[in-house]
């Protein structure tokens, strides 16, 4: 009597889905028990790179990949399967002619991300922790903002993106993501931004199950830790649910604030109207500028600053809301944030 061993499949995706930006991915298929070749088929409108693996000597197939190739223009609605003897894994497709860019206008357009996958598509672009996932069109359509992929986090989770070797020492920079969330609070930070000072830099939000653009504004130390990142999670906050897309940010430029002491800087609301309270080591020239979390400029005004303490009250009623302010003067700034 000899025990019989059913052949086993996996891949590494449980749906594909392709859009005019991102046409392409890898599936990793890995097997035992396998005595003849395995093979792959997909639907018209996809190239494999390779159509068949041949098991080892001992019936395995471990972590082969096929790069599943959309042409951009044939529309798919079908499965890829990937069969080998009596086993077999089927992975439901779809592409969209829907481009993220129907969604997606930039903060900046002289500027270049250094988010490397700003639509989400590539969950080999992310860490993070706990319930963290890619939804698609193939079987949440209603959950993906434009394009063919959103993020989730679904109870307790985060989703990171490593920035190591993609930061530099003081510089200031800005991060926008559109998020919809539900059941509470989740928070948009950021993490190893200075060697010495290890405390994260978040906002807490709550988009109330809308899609909205949250913006964060943050500047490095002198040095760098050996791991930098962005999160949105929900450590620590009340929501229960969040869905994320077109994740961006930009490098600001060096960061030489007015006054050494940064805490004698500041920006704050009196009676409806934003005031900047700063202070310049000598008279010079100040730009000051408002704007608000879609990076929109609101306003700009110029003064004659003086040496010492300088206070301006902006000269704009504004509606409620968040805003950011910069403050200029002699290739030097500091920026603030009011909530209205």
């Amino acid at each position: 009597m000899y025990e019989v061993l059913d052949p086993v499949l996996s891949v590494n995706y449980k749906e594909l889905a392709f859009d005019p930006e991102y046409k392409s991915a890898d599936v990793i298929v890995t097997g035992s028990n396998l005595f003849e070749n395995v093979t792959v088929t997909a639907p018209a409108g996809f190239t494999l790179s390779t159509a068949s693996f041949t098991p080892n000597e001992e019936g395995r197939v471990i972590a082969d990949t096929v790069t599943v190739t959309w042409d951009g223009t044939t529309a798919v609605a079908g499965d890829l399967v990937i069969a080998g003897g009596s086993a077999s894994v089927v992975i439901p497709a779809k592409t969209t002619a829907v481009s993220n860019l129907d969604c997606y206008v930039p903060l900046y357009t002289d500027k270049t991300n250094i988010v490397p996958d700003p639509y989400l598509n590539d969950p080999t672009k992310f860490g993070g922790w706990g319930e963290k996932k890619f939804v698609s069109i193939v079987s949440k359509p209603d959950s993906v903002l434009c394009g063919s992929h959103s993020g989730l986090i679904d109870g307790g989770g985060s989703m990171d993106v490593i920035l190591t070797g993609l930061m530099k020492t003081n510089t200031q920079y800005i991060a926008r993501l559109q998020i919809r969330t539900f059941g509470g609070n989740f928070q948009l930070g950021v993490w190893g931004m200075d060697a010495f000072n290890t405390a994260d830099v978040s906002d807490s939000l709550d988009t109330q199950e809308a899609w909205a653009p949250i913006t964060l504004t943050f500047a490095t130390g002198d040095s760098l830790p050996d791991v930098q990142g962005m999160f949105l999670n929900n450590y620590q906050r009340t929501g229960k649910r969040a869905f994320l897309d077109n994740w961006e940010l930009y490098d600001l430029g060096p960061l030489n604030v007015i006054n050494p002491e940064v805490g004698e800087n500041k920006i704050y609301m009196a009676g409806g109207r934003i005031v900047a309270d700063f202070h310049l080591a000598t008279a010079a020239p100040v730009d000051l500028t408002v704007y608000n979390l879609q990076g929109a400029q609101i306003l700009t005004e110029s003064m004659s600053g003086n040496a010492g303490k300088n206070v301006r009250m902006l000269n704009t009623d504004l509606a409620p809301g968040v805003y950011i302010v910069k403050v200029h003067s002699q290739g030097k700034q500091f920026v603030g944030k009011v909530i209205k």
